[in-house]
Protein backbone atom coordinates (compact mmCIF):
# COMPACT_ATOMS: atom_id res chain seq x y z
CA UNK A 1 0.00 0.00 0.00
CA UNK A 2 1.74 3.28 -0.69
CA UNK A 3 1.56 6.17 1.37
CA UNK A 4 -1.46 8.03 -0.83
CA UNK A 5 -3.44 5.29 -0.08
CA UNK A 6 -2.84 4.54 3.27
CA UNK A 7 -3.87 7.89 3.88
CA UNK A 8 -6.98 7.48 2.06
CA UNK A 9 -7.77 4.13 4.18
CA UNK A 10 -6.91 6.08 7.11
CA UNK A 11 -9.18 9.04 6.54
CA UNK A 12 -12.43 6.83 5.59
CA UNK A 13 -11.31 4.96 9.11
CA UNK A 14 -11.76 8.18 11.02
CA UNK A 15 -14.83 10.15 9.08
CA UNK A 16 -17.59 7.61 10.73
CA UNK A 17 -15.62 9.17 14.41
CA UNK A 18 -15.27 11.95 13.12
CA UNK A 19 -19.39 12.51 12.55
CA UNK A 20 -20.50 11.48 15.62
CA UNK A 21 -17.83 13.30 17.35
CA UNK A 22 -18.82 16.62 15.48
CA UNK A 23 -22.55 15.20 16.25
CA UNK A 24 -21.82 15.09 19.72
CA UNK A 25 -19.80 18.23 19.77
CA UNK A 26 -22.96 20.11 18.43
CA UNK A 27 -25.37 19.06 20.77
CA UNK A 28 -23.07 19.86 23.85
CA UNK A 29 -22.30 23.88 22.34
CA UNK A 30 -26.23 23.92 22.44
CA UNK A 31 -26.65 23.07 25.84
CA UNK A 32 -23.44 25.05 26.88
CA UNK A 33 -25.14 27.91 25.34
CA UNK A 34 -28.63 27.19 26.64
CA UNK A 35 -26.80 27.21 29.98
CA UNK A 36 -25.23 29.94 29.35
CA UNK A 37 -27.92 32.53 28.75
CA UNK A 38 -30.19 30.70 31.49
CA UNK A 39 -30.96 32.95 34.44
CA UNK A 40 -29.24 30.65 37.22
CA UNK A 41 -32.55 30.40 39.72
CA UNK A 42 -33.86 28.43 36.57
CA UNK A 43 -31.41 26.51 36.26
CA UNK A 44 -31.16 25.46 39.65
CA UNK A 45 -34.82 25.29 40.49
CA UNK A 46 -37.31 22.05 40.46
CA UNK A 47 -40.93 22.30 40.98
CA UNK A 48 -41.00 19.32 43.56
CA UNK A 49 -42.14 16.99 40.87
CA UNK A 50 -39.11 17.56 37.83
CA UNK A 51 -35.69 17.53 38.34
CA UNK A 52 -33.72 20.56 37.90
CA UNK A 53 -32.27 21.44 34.66
CA UNK A 54 -28.97 21.51 36.37
CA UNK A 55 -29.81 17.98 37.09
CA UNK A 56 -30.17 16.81 33.89
CA UNK A 57 -26.84 18.91 32.94
CA UNK A 58 -25.17 17.10 35.63
CA UNK A 59 -26.56 13.87 34.24
CA UNK A 60 -25.51 14.16 30.40
CA UNK A 61 -21.64 15.75 31.88
CA UNK A 62 -20.67 12.69 34.12
CA UNK A 63 -22.04 10.06 31.02
CA UNK A 64 -19.09 12.15 28.76
CA UNK A 65 -17.23 12.32 31.71
CA UNK A 66 -17.58 8.49 32.45
CA UNK A 67 -16.41 7.72 28.66
CA UNK A 68 -13.05 10.11 28.85
CA UNK A 69 -12.07 8.93 31.91
CA UNK A 70 -12.37 4.82 30.99
CA UNK A 71 -12.06 4.45 27.27
CA UNK A 72 -8.81 3.09 27.91
CA UNK A 73 -10.24 0.06 30.31
CA UNK A 74 -13.98 -0.60 30.91
CA UNK A 75 -16.35 2.56 30.41
CA UNK A 76 -18.53 2.51 33.41
CA UNK A 77 -21.42 5.08 33.39
CA UNK A 78 -22.75 3.73 36.33
CA UNK A 79 -19.91 5.13 38.28
CA UNK A 80 -19.71 8.75 37.89
CA UNK A 81 -19.19 11.41 40.60
CA UNK A 82 -22.28 12.95 40.86
CA UNK A 83 -21.41 16.17 41.96
CA UNK A 84 -24.02 18.27 42.95
CA UNK A 85 -22.75 21.57 42.36
CA UNK A 86 -23.14 20.97 38.44
CA UNK A 87 -27.06 20.79 39.46
CA UNK A 88 -26.85 24.20 40.92
CA UNK A 89 -24.34 26.31 39.24
CA UNK A 90 -24.23 26.56 36.01
CA UNK A 91 -21.14 28.52 35.80
CA UNK A 92 -19.57 25.35 36.41
CA UNK A 93 -21.52 23.05 34.06
CA UNK A 94 -20.59 25.31 31.22
CA UNK A 95 -16.90 25.47 31.93
CA UNK A 96 -17.35 21.45 32.18
CA UNK A 97 -19.23 21.06 29.01
CA UNK A 98 -16.68 23.31 27.30
CA UNK A 99 -13.80 20.88 28.49
CA UNK A 100 -15.91 17.68 27.91
CA UNK A 101 -16.56 19.43 24.18
CA UNK A 102 -12.27 20.08 24.33
CA UNK A 103 -11.26 16.19 25.36
CA UNK A 104 -13.79 14.73 22.83
CA UNK A 105 -12.15 16.37 19.81
CA UNK A 106 -8.65 15.26 21.66
CA UNK A 107 -9.62 11.53 22.09
CA UNK A 108 -10.69 11.21 18.50
CA UNK A 109 -8.16 12.80 17.14
CA UNK A 110 -5.06 11.69 19.32
CA UNK A 111 -5.62 8.75 21.63
CA UNK A 112 -8.18 6.76 18.79
CA UNK A 113 -7.79 7.95 14.91
CA UNK A 114 -9.61 4.62 14.30
CA UNK A 115 -12.48 2.93 15.71
CA UNK A 116 -10.86 0.73 18.30
CA UNK A 117 -12.47 -1.80 20.66
CA UNK A 118 -13.68 -1.07 24.19
CA UNK A 119 -14.99 -2.69 27.15
CA UNK A 120 -18.36 -1.38 28.39
CA UNK A 121 -19.19 -2.49 32.26
CA UNK A 122 -22.75 -2.89 32.54
CA UNK A 123 -24.93 -3.33 35.80
CA UNK A 124 -27.49 -6.07 35.49
CA UNK A 125 -30.80 -5.45 36.91
CA UNK A 126 -31.21 -4.43 40.31
CA UNK A 127 -31.13 -7.09 43.09
CA UNK A 128 -28.37 -9.05 40.70
CA UNK A 129 -25.17 -9.00 42.20
CA UNK A 130 -23.04 -9.25 38.92
CA UNK A 131 -21.91 -7.46 36.20
CA UNK A 132 -21.19 -7.73 33.19
CA UNK A 133 -18.26 -6.29 30.69
CA UNK A 134 -19.30 -6.55 26.70
CA UNK A 135 -17.06 -5.26 24.05
CA UNK A 136 -17.86 -2.01 22.36
CA UNK A 137 -16.03 0.34 20.23
CA UNK A 138 -15.53 4.86 20.68
CA UNK A 139 -17.90 4.54 17.82
CA UNK A 140 -20.76 2.70 19.73
CA UNK A 141 -20.14 4.81 22.99
CA UNK A 142 -20.59 7.76 20.65
CA UNK A 143 -23.58 7.03 19.37
CA UNK A 144 -25.12 6.20 23.00
CA UNK A 145 -23.66 9.42 23.96
CA UNK A 146 -25.22 11.19 21.46
CA UNK A 147 -28.36 9.60 21.50
CA UNK A 148 -28.13 9.92 25.27
CA UNK A 149 -27.35 13.63 24.99
CA UNK A 150 -30.81 14.08 22.33
CA UNK A 151 -32.94 12.64 24.94
CA UNK A 152 -32.06 14.70 28.07
CA UNK A 153 -32.36 18.14 25.71
CA UNK A 154 -35.43 17.25 24.95
CA UNK A 155 -35.67 16.90 28.64
CA UNK A 156 -34.34 20.32 29.27
CA UNK A 157 -35.93 21.95 26.71
CA UNK A 158 -39.70 20.84 27.69
CA UNK A 159 -38.75 22.02 31.39
CA UNK A 160 -37.41 24.89 30.30
CA UNK A 161 -40.48 26.32 28.63
CA UNK A 162 -42.21 25.28 31.34
CA UNK A 163 -40.28 28.15 33.11
CA UNK A 164 -41.02 30.64 30.02
CA UNK A 165 -37.32 30.28 28.86
CA UNK A 166 -36.72 30.68 25.19
CA UNK A 167 -35.42 27.59 23.94
CA UNK A 168 -34.51 26.94 20.38
CA UNK A 169 -37.40 24.92 18.11
CA UNK A 170 -34.87 22.48 17.48
CA UNK A 171 -33.46 21.72 21.12
CA UNK A 172 -33.54 18.57 22.19
CA UNK A 173 -34.65 17.09 18.28
CA UNK A 174 -32.92 13.81 17.19
CA UNK A 175 -30.15 14.42 13.93
CA UNK A 176 -33.14 11.93 12.19
CA UNK A 177 -35.69 14.37 12.75
CA UNK A 178 -33.85 17.13 11.70
CA UNK A 179 -33.32 15.55 8.81
CA UNK A 180 -37.01 14.16 7.88
CA UNK A 181 -38.08 18.41 8.80
CA UNK A 182 -35.83 18.94 6.36
CA UNK A 183 -37.50 17.42 3.81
Amino acid sequence: MNTVQADITAKQDLAPLAALQADNDGYLQQLAELVATMPPAIYRSHDGHNDAIGAHVRHVLEHYESLLRDADSAIDYARRDRDPDLETNSALAHRRIERVRARLAELVRDGHDRDLPVMHHHEVAPGQTAAVELQSSLGRELQFLLSHTVHHLALIAVLARQRDVAVPPTLGLAPSTLRHRER
